[in-house]
């Protein structure tokens, strides 16, 4: 068995001008991304909405063709006993097409600077909406979903589209639940 790779071009491309690689920030990492002339350098900062002042805990924000609301954070029990929170949400299909909230939308939860990993059979934990297709315009209330915890200390609660190119994540900040 025999393996053979091949090059075409010899340019040297330390010393092109046209072509050079600046960083660029994206997620509040940096990465390297080439440019030419006609296309000039842009540093870009991607960072969750909260920044702006425009997710808070019971008010409905945006996210591509949805509307949600995070109602309430609730501390619960998975069924080894370990704690966990609850997330109360309602969405609101604003697409074209029949879709469910597990499809439209993906959360993710952290504490501490950490992820938190989901929990499944929580106590008093209504799943079935979260699976359930709804129609174009119609609004489904009592989507819950639940994470472990690592502390007590505040949440970070990012919501963003399910499937997505371009990362645009909305930001709740929420303090640990007292019950």
């Amino acid at each position: 068995m025999s393996l053979v790779f091949t090059a075409c071009g010899n340019k040297d491309k330390k010393n092109d001008p046209k072509e050079t690689e600046a960083p660029t920030k994206t997620n509040e990492k940096t990465t390297k991304a080439k440019t030419t002339e006609e296309n000039e350098d842009v540093e870009e900062t991607k960072t969750p909405k909260e920044q702006s002042g425009d997710a808070t805990l019971g008010s409905p924000f945006d996210v591509k063709d949805s509307t949600v609301v995070l109602n309430s954070v609730r501390k619960s029990k998975d069924y080894d006993g370990k704690e966990a929170i609850v997330l109360n949400i309602t969405w609101t299909n604003n697409s074209n097409e029949t879709t469910s909230y597990a499809t439209s939308i993906s959360e993710k939860v952290f504490q501490d600077g950490q992820e938190l990993e989901s929990a499944f059979m929580v106590d008093g934990v209504q799943s079935d909406n979260y699976l359930k297709d709804v129609r174009p315009g119609t609004t489904l209330e009592n989507i819950e979903v639940s994470y472990h915890t690592i502390s007590t200390n505040e949440l970070e609660i990012e919501f963003d589209e399910w499937i997505s190119l371009e990362s645009n994540p909305v930001l709740i900040k929420a303090p640990f639940p007292a019950q």
